[in-house]
């Protein structure tokens, strides 16, 4: 029994269970770290790894793996310039998760009339985090 439920953690843990899109994107969605480097990359992109370490309170090291996890679920694309590598934020995916995951229920909230507009709403936590930076 106790090897059955060490399968099943390691196939967690080493990111097998990861398997679709969706959940690519997610997993990289659901750490804070990964969240601000998209939110910079929002801001403005064509950005070099030494930018983007810029006030992380993170090791170079760090922020480049969680770039190549943002790279993995196509939440971000690299460019070469030169001898430059520039990271691009690629917000279809995001687009694609809001019109499944929050379009959907926002059009059946509007649709009974109650509660906000989910677009204020989002624009009001857009607006919060930007103020709390």
């Amino acid at each position: 029994m106790i090897g059955n439920l060490l399968v099943a953690y390691n196939m967690i843990v080493t990111g097998i269970y990861f398997t679709t899109q969706a959940d690519l994107v997610f997993k990289a969605l659901a750490d804070p770290g990964r969240r601000r480097l998209l939110d910079r990359l929002r801001i403005r992109g064509g950005r070099t790894l030494v930018e983007l370490c810029e006030g992380m309170n993170m090791s170079r090291q760090a922020v480049a793996k969680h770039l190549g996890q943002l790279d993995a679920a196509g939440l971000v694309e690299t460019r070469w310039s030169g001898r430059e590598k520039l990271h691009y934020l690629n917000p279809v995916l995001i687009h694609e998760v809001y019109a499944r995951w929050v379009g959907k229920f926002e059009r059946a909230r509007n649709s009974r009339g109650t509660g906000r507009n989910w677009n204020t709403v989002l624009k009001l936590l857009a607006l919060s985090m930007a103020i709390g930076k």
